[in-house]
């Protein structure tokens, strides 16, 4: 299969990236960080053949367009985001403008499919759960809030075959040094107590990594 993955180089993004190489699907990972920047959570993939990485602003429409043109996805897996974008000012492009670009180039690519392609073609977009808490969304809860809300209206408005992946917290091997395993071990190591964020009531939220990308 021709997957184009948006954010492959993030941390859900790897773990997908590595799954479909293992699977042998011909992969274009597009991602906004620097090619020089080193990836260890891909360093399994690189030089397999079938597998492209290229640095791109995916909120670039035409750009889109071309790629789409060029690789022919059978399949798209958004999962490009702002992370912790800093700056405001770029959060519309990180999350909105990033959406509608995909949209409008899976929209113009699902257009020129016939048949059984037509019929296969996915596009996948991985969102957050919504939490019942009613403290004000941060700026980046509100700019992913508008770019799932795009996603679905878009693909409804355009009949386009959308799949949406909905999760809180993700976790596997390549976690930052605050996550919840990290964490724990690291308590562990020191002979420290570690205590569960609200009793373990949310314990259902905890998914592997790897789990969430073969979903």
């Amino acid at each position: 299969m021709r997957v184009l993955i948006t954010g492959g180089c993030g941390f859900i993004g790897s773990a997908v990236v590595r799954l479909a190489a293992e699977r042998g699907d011909q992969i274009l990972n597009l991602d906004r960080r620097r090619k020089s920047s080193p990836m260890p959570a891909l360093s399994a993939v690189v030089g397999k053949p079938g597998y492209a990485r290229l640095e791109a602003d995916i909120s670039d429409r035409s750009l889109m367009r071309a790629f789409f043109r060029e690789f022919k996805p059978e399949a798209v897996i958004h999962l490009a985001s702002a992370g912790d974008e800093p700056d405001e000012s770029r959060l519309f492009d990180s999350e909105v403008a990033d959406a509608f670009s995909v949209l409008e180039a899976s929209r113009a690519h699902f257009k020129s499919l016939e048949n059984d392609a037509r019929q296969r073609f996915r596009i996948v977009h991985a969102q957050r759960a919504d939490t019942d808490s009613d403290i004000a969304p941060t700026p980046v809860e509100a700019a992913r809030a508008a770019a799932a809300a795009l996603f679905e209206n878009w693909s409804q408005a355009h009949d386009l075959p959308l799949v949406t992946c909905i999760a809180g917290d993700v976790f596997g091997p390549w976690q930052s040094d605050t996550g919840l395993f990290s964490s724990m071990i690291a308590s562990l190591l020191r002979g420290q107590p570690f205590q569960l964020d609200m009793g373990g009531e949310t314990v259902r939220d905890w998914l592997p990594v790897n789990d969430f990308a073969t979903g």
